[in-house]
This record gives structure tokens, sequence and C-alpha cells, in this order.
């Protein structure tokens, strides 16, 4: 261009010539056909402003945007595990200088975005002044005919134009391409490979496309034919290879336990708390040197666990099961499944209300976690699913979701002697004193244990085990019974319980049980081997879950979670009551909901 010194006017002005570079290829560009040539100059210019740079420019803007924006909460989840001791104050520093160097990295793409825009925008300018100056300096300097000065400086031009603008398309792609890559530690180019080589299946439908594209007469049969045979075999390879991985896998634990018999005898008596067993498509994604992030993901899913609930999860250990199918998983809690489903490694899962509104292209499902209508879409309608208000997700996170939500399910069950142990001796450091005259002066381990486990069973955190364990000790005293323990100790973190479903403007909105039904309630309990036991009239039961369910359909939409709020004496049995046809439904006392919390009363839910 201008800055250019191989343009055609700076060439003719200096030398009187415009360069065998520039002339051959806008010969070669033109075919001998002026309009030939223009017209691939629009489109590529075209593409290359309109289409390229404004996308990868409006991302990078988008992309810088939301990275600053989520710097206050990354940082504060980055002190929320160093406080709660799931990272050292080492790993704690590399996370703050990662995300620091997030930040600049997306700032400083913003900014060179608009360089690439500029550069687009400034090339399409030096064109149309060197065409014009072409003609003036041909017609009026050089004496040209009009239409020779027309035809030789708009060859020119078009060979320049294109040289300055494939670059500028090259440089356009690849900063599209770096801001809109997900996020991940693998570089650029593994990411890549590991994608395109990761679906046999996709690779030899395209092989066999490729081959019926060959043989359309007045195809290049020869190259067509070539690439689907070369694509049709690493289809082939890449398949054969995933499916001797799993049986390699699987042989090396057989080969281990015929030379050490001993040894793995005891480890076959051992049982995992929590496994997940994969196919052979999954166990890619589980694979760090194919740049897998599923055991990232459950990593993730023990981080969550214990900032959410104070339990730190046993580890998932993954294996591979040669007689699964490739997508498929199965979730085990110490040995027996508990839950399991199917995925497309290739696709998206989306969920949402307008799953008819993609078209074709997408393949009808069922959430494997929650039953809900879904769909697994191709990753290039990511995009097109997020316009239309859906949930996107990828699989690992639908695997990693599914686990979490079998390990809260299940986490009174996973919470053992040893990991209860452990969280006394990390309250030691906090609450010395009170731990010392608990245990095992008041109460035993395994009382304690039973405490905690009736908490997490109903989703209450056990994060502030100071506050729980000096609720134990004012009330050991006078009850070493779990179940009423578990009641004084929920009193104690009522503000916690209820910041879990307070509304935005800070009200519960609940159903309340009626006086009436509450005293029937009462009146139905009984003792039986020194323990309580709700005796409640079988038709009355059902009467009250019919209203409920009713009370719940009327009110959709106007609550976060369905609460229900009952006098403490019954709260347990009420939930007990409640547990097998409303699992989801949270029952609060009224001693739990502290001062300052306000109730709206939904509805008052009656006993007959």
């Amino acid at each position: 261009g201008a800055a250019n010194p191989t343009s055609p006017r700076a060439l003719d002005a200096a030398q009187g010539a415009a360069g065998e570079v520039i002339k051959s290829f806008g010969q070669l560009v033109t075919a001998g056909s002026l309009v030939i040539g223009l017209i691939m100059f629009i489109i590529i210019t075209v593409v290359q402003f309109v289409v390229v740079a404004q996308g990868a420019g409006r991302v990078s803007e988008v992309a810088a945007r939301f990275t600053l924006d989520a710097m206050p909460g990354k940082q504060m989840a980055i002190d929320a595990e160093l406080n709660a001791r799931i990272i050292t104050p080492d790993e704690a520093k590399l996370k703050r200088a990662d995300l620091e160097a997030e930040s600049n990295f997306f700032g400083s793409m913003d900014g060179a975005m608009k360089f690439v825009k500029g550069h687009a925008i400034a090339g399409i300018i030096i064109v149309i002044v060197n065409l014009i100056g072409g003609l003036i300096i041909g017609g009026h300097m050089a004496h040209m005919p009009f239409g020779v000065a027309i035809n030789t400086f708009s060859v020119l031009t078009i060979g320049q134009g294109l040289l300055e603008q494939i670059p500028a398309l090259l440089i356009s792609i690849s900063a599209g391409m770096i801001v809109t890559r997900s996020a991940s530690p693998k570089n650029l180019g593994s990411e890549l490979g590991a994608q395109l080589v990761q679906s046999p299946r996709a690779l030899g439908i395209a092989s066999i496309i490729v081959a019926l594209l060959g043989m359309v007469p007045h195809m290049p049969h020869l190259p067509l034919l070539a690439l689907a045979a070369a694509v049709g075999a690493t289809a082939f390879l890449i398949a054969r290879k995933t499916k001797q991985s799993a049986v390699e896998l699987e042989g090396e634990l057989g080969e281990a336990a015929t030379s050490q018999p001993e040894e793995i005898s005891q480890q076959m008596l051992r049982t995992d708390p929590i496994s997940l067993e994969v196919g052979a498509a999954l166990a890619e994604l589980a694979d760090p040197d194919k740049s897998g992030e599923l055991l990232e993901r459950l990593k993730q899913v023990r981080r969550r666990m214990a900032m959410d609930f104070g339990v730190i999860a046993p580890g998932v250990r993954v294996r591979p099961h040669a007689g699964l199918e490739p997508g498929a998983y199965q979730i085990r809690i110490k040995g027996d499944l508990v839950a399991e489903g199917d995925v497309m490694v290739t696709h998206l899962l989306g969920i949402g209300s307008d799953l008819d509104m993609l078209g074709d292209g997408v393949e009808h499902t069922t959430d494997p976690i929650y039953g809900t209508a879904a769909v697994w879409l191709p990753r290039h309608m990511e995009q097109q699913a997020l316009e239309h208000g859906m949930q996107v997700f990828d699989p690992q996170d639908v695997v990693s979701t599914h686990v979490s939500e079998v390990i809260k399910k299940n986490l009174a069950e996973l919470l053992t002697r040893e990991e209860v142990a452990e969280l006394l001796n990390m309250a030691r450091q906090d609450a010395p004193t009170v731990v010392a005259e608990l245990v095992p002066n008041l109460l035993a381990l395994g009382q304690i244990r039973q405490v905690l486990q009736n908490l997490v069973k109903e989703q209450v955190p056990i994060k502030d085990l100071p506050t729980i364990l000096n609720s134990l000790a004012d009330q050991a005293m006078f009850t070493k019974d779990a179940f009423q323990l578990t009641e004084h100790v929920r009193t104690a973190l009522g503000r916690k319980i209820c910041q879990r479903y307070q509304a935005t403007d800070g009200l519960i909105r609940a159903f309340i049980l009626s006086p009436d039904a509450e005293r029937t309630i009462q009146n139905s309990i009984q003792f039986v081997e020194n323990s309580q036991q709700l005796m409640l009239d079988p038709n009355q039961s059902k009467a009250l879950q019919n209203n409920l369910s009713e009370a719940l359909q009327r009110h959709r939409g106007q609550y976060l979670d369905p609460v229900i709020v009952v006098n403490g004496r019954i709260r347990r049995h009420v939930k007990a009551l409640l547990e097998r046809n409303f699992a989801n439904m949270v029952v609060l006392s009224y001693s739990e909901v502290v001062g300052g919390v306000q109730l709206e009363n939904l509805e008052t839910v009656e006993l007959h």
C-alpha cells in the first residue's frame, strides 16, 4: 500500500515498473479475465473484513469484558479454597498469577484486534487509491489509452491487493481462532489435533462422502478417491487403537493380578468409595496425554463439595470398561451401581424449552442427570443454541455434574469415621477447648458422625464445625439421641440454613402446615423401642401428600426451592414422611427461621 515499497504506484514512480511478483500474481489471479480477478478480490475482501475481522473483533471485546467482570469472583474463589485448606499458599500464588496472565491476555487481544481490523480497512483504502492513482498516471503522465490503462493497472492493483489481503486474512483467522478457543491448559496445536482425531465415526463418514464425490462425473476422481482412502484409513486406525487401549488397560490389570497374586488379592478385597467406569471414547476424555479434561473436572467436583458442604469427598477412581458402549458410563458407590448414562463425546448437550427450533442435525435424548428432554447437537451449533436461550454442556460437564449429584445424594454414606476424625483434627486448630470437652467425654466419635450424617443428608453444610461442636457440647449432657441433637444443631445453624433458601429480596417463600395437621402428626408420634416413630394413619398421610402436590402445582414458579415450615418437634418426622415422594422438599422448623428472616406463606397445607 502507501507504506508498501512494492505497491504499483511506488514502483511506477520510482522505476517505471510494477515488479514481476505483483504482475505475475495479478495475471495468475485474473486468468485473462479482469472480471474474474475483481470478483475473487471482492469475495476475499468481504470475507476478510465483514466476516472474520468484524467477528473476531466483537468476540475479543466480549471476552475481555466478561473476563474482567469475572475477575473478582475468581479471586474470591481462590481465597475461599485457600481458607478451606483445599490448596496451599504456593498453589494460591500460582492460581493468582495465572488469573493475572489471563486478564492481561484478553485485554491485549482486545487491543490487538483493533490493529487487525485497521489492517483490513487500510488494505481496502490502499487498493482504491492505487487503482485511481494508476489510472491518472497511465492516462495523463504515460499517455496510455484509457482501456489499456484500466486493464494494466487493474491487474497490478488486484495482484498487489491480494498480496496484502491474503496475509491480512490469515492474520485475522489466526487471531480469531485464538480469542474464540475455549480455555484450556493445552496449546492450540495439540488441541486441534486431538479434536480432529477423537471421533473415528466422523472421519469415516467424511471418507464416504469424499469417495462419493470422487465418483461424480467430471470431478477430479484420483485426488478425491486418494483423499477418501487416506481419511478412511485414519478413521480405521484410530478406531482400532481406541479399542486396543481399553483392552490393554484391562489386560494390564489382569496380568498384574496373575504376577502378584497375594498383593492384588488384598487390593481386590478393597472397594473404592466412588468409581466411574467409562467406555472407550470417554476413556480418551479422561486421558490428560490426549487433552482429556475429565479428571480435572472431577477434581473440581471435590473442591466444590469441600466449599459447599465442608466435606472432602473421596477421590473418584476412573476405570475403562471394555464392555460398555464408547460413550457410556457407570457410577458406583462402594462397588454398587447407583447411576449410569451415555454421552456423545463429539457433541454438546443442549437443554431448554426450544429444542425443536434447532431443526435438523440434532439428536433428541434425555438428560441423564435430571431426566428432562434434551438434544445432542454438533459443536458448530453451540452459538445457535445459546441464541435460543438453551443451556449447553460438553460431555465432561455432563459426566462430572452427574458424579457431583450422586455424591450429594450419598454424602452421608461417604462420611466415614476416618473423615470425621480428620474434620475434628482440623477443628482443634480453631476450637481446641470444645473438641477436648466433647470427645470422648460427652459423645463418642460415632455419635458425632451420625449427627453430621443427618445434616449433610438434608444438604446442610457442616463447614462451621466450631458452631456445630459447641451446640453438641451444650446439649450432650441432656440427651445422647442423635436425632434430637441434630435438631438442636440445626437451630444453631439457622441463619446459614435460611440463607440457602432466601430469594433476592430476603424472603423465604414457603408452604405452611396447618395447626390441625401439626397436632394430628404430633399425636401420631409414639415411642417404639426407645425411639420416636410416626404412626400416622395411611389415609391421612395420602391426603397430606396429595394436598401438598396440588399446592406445589398451583404455585409453580413462585419459589426457588420447595420449602415447607413446621413445628420443630415434628420437623424430622414430616421430612421422613415426605422424603419418598418429595425428595427435593425442604422441611424447616420455625426455630430455624432466625430473626431478620421473613417468611411469605404461599399456601397453608391441610391434612384432610
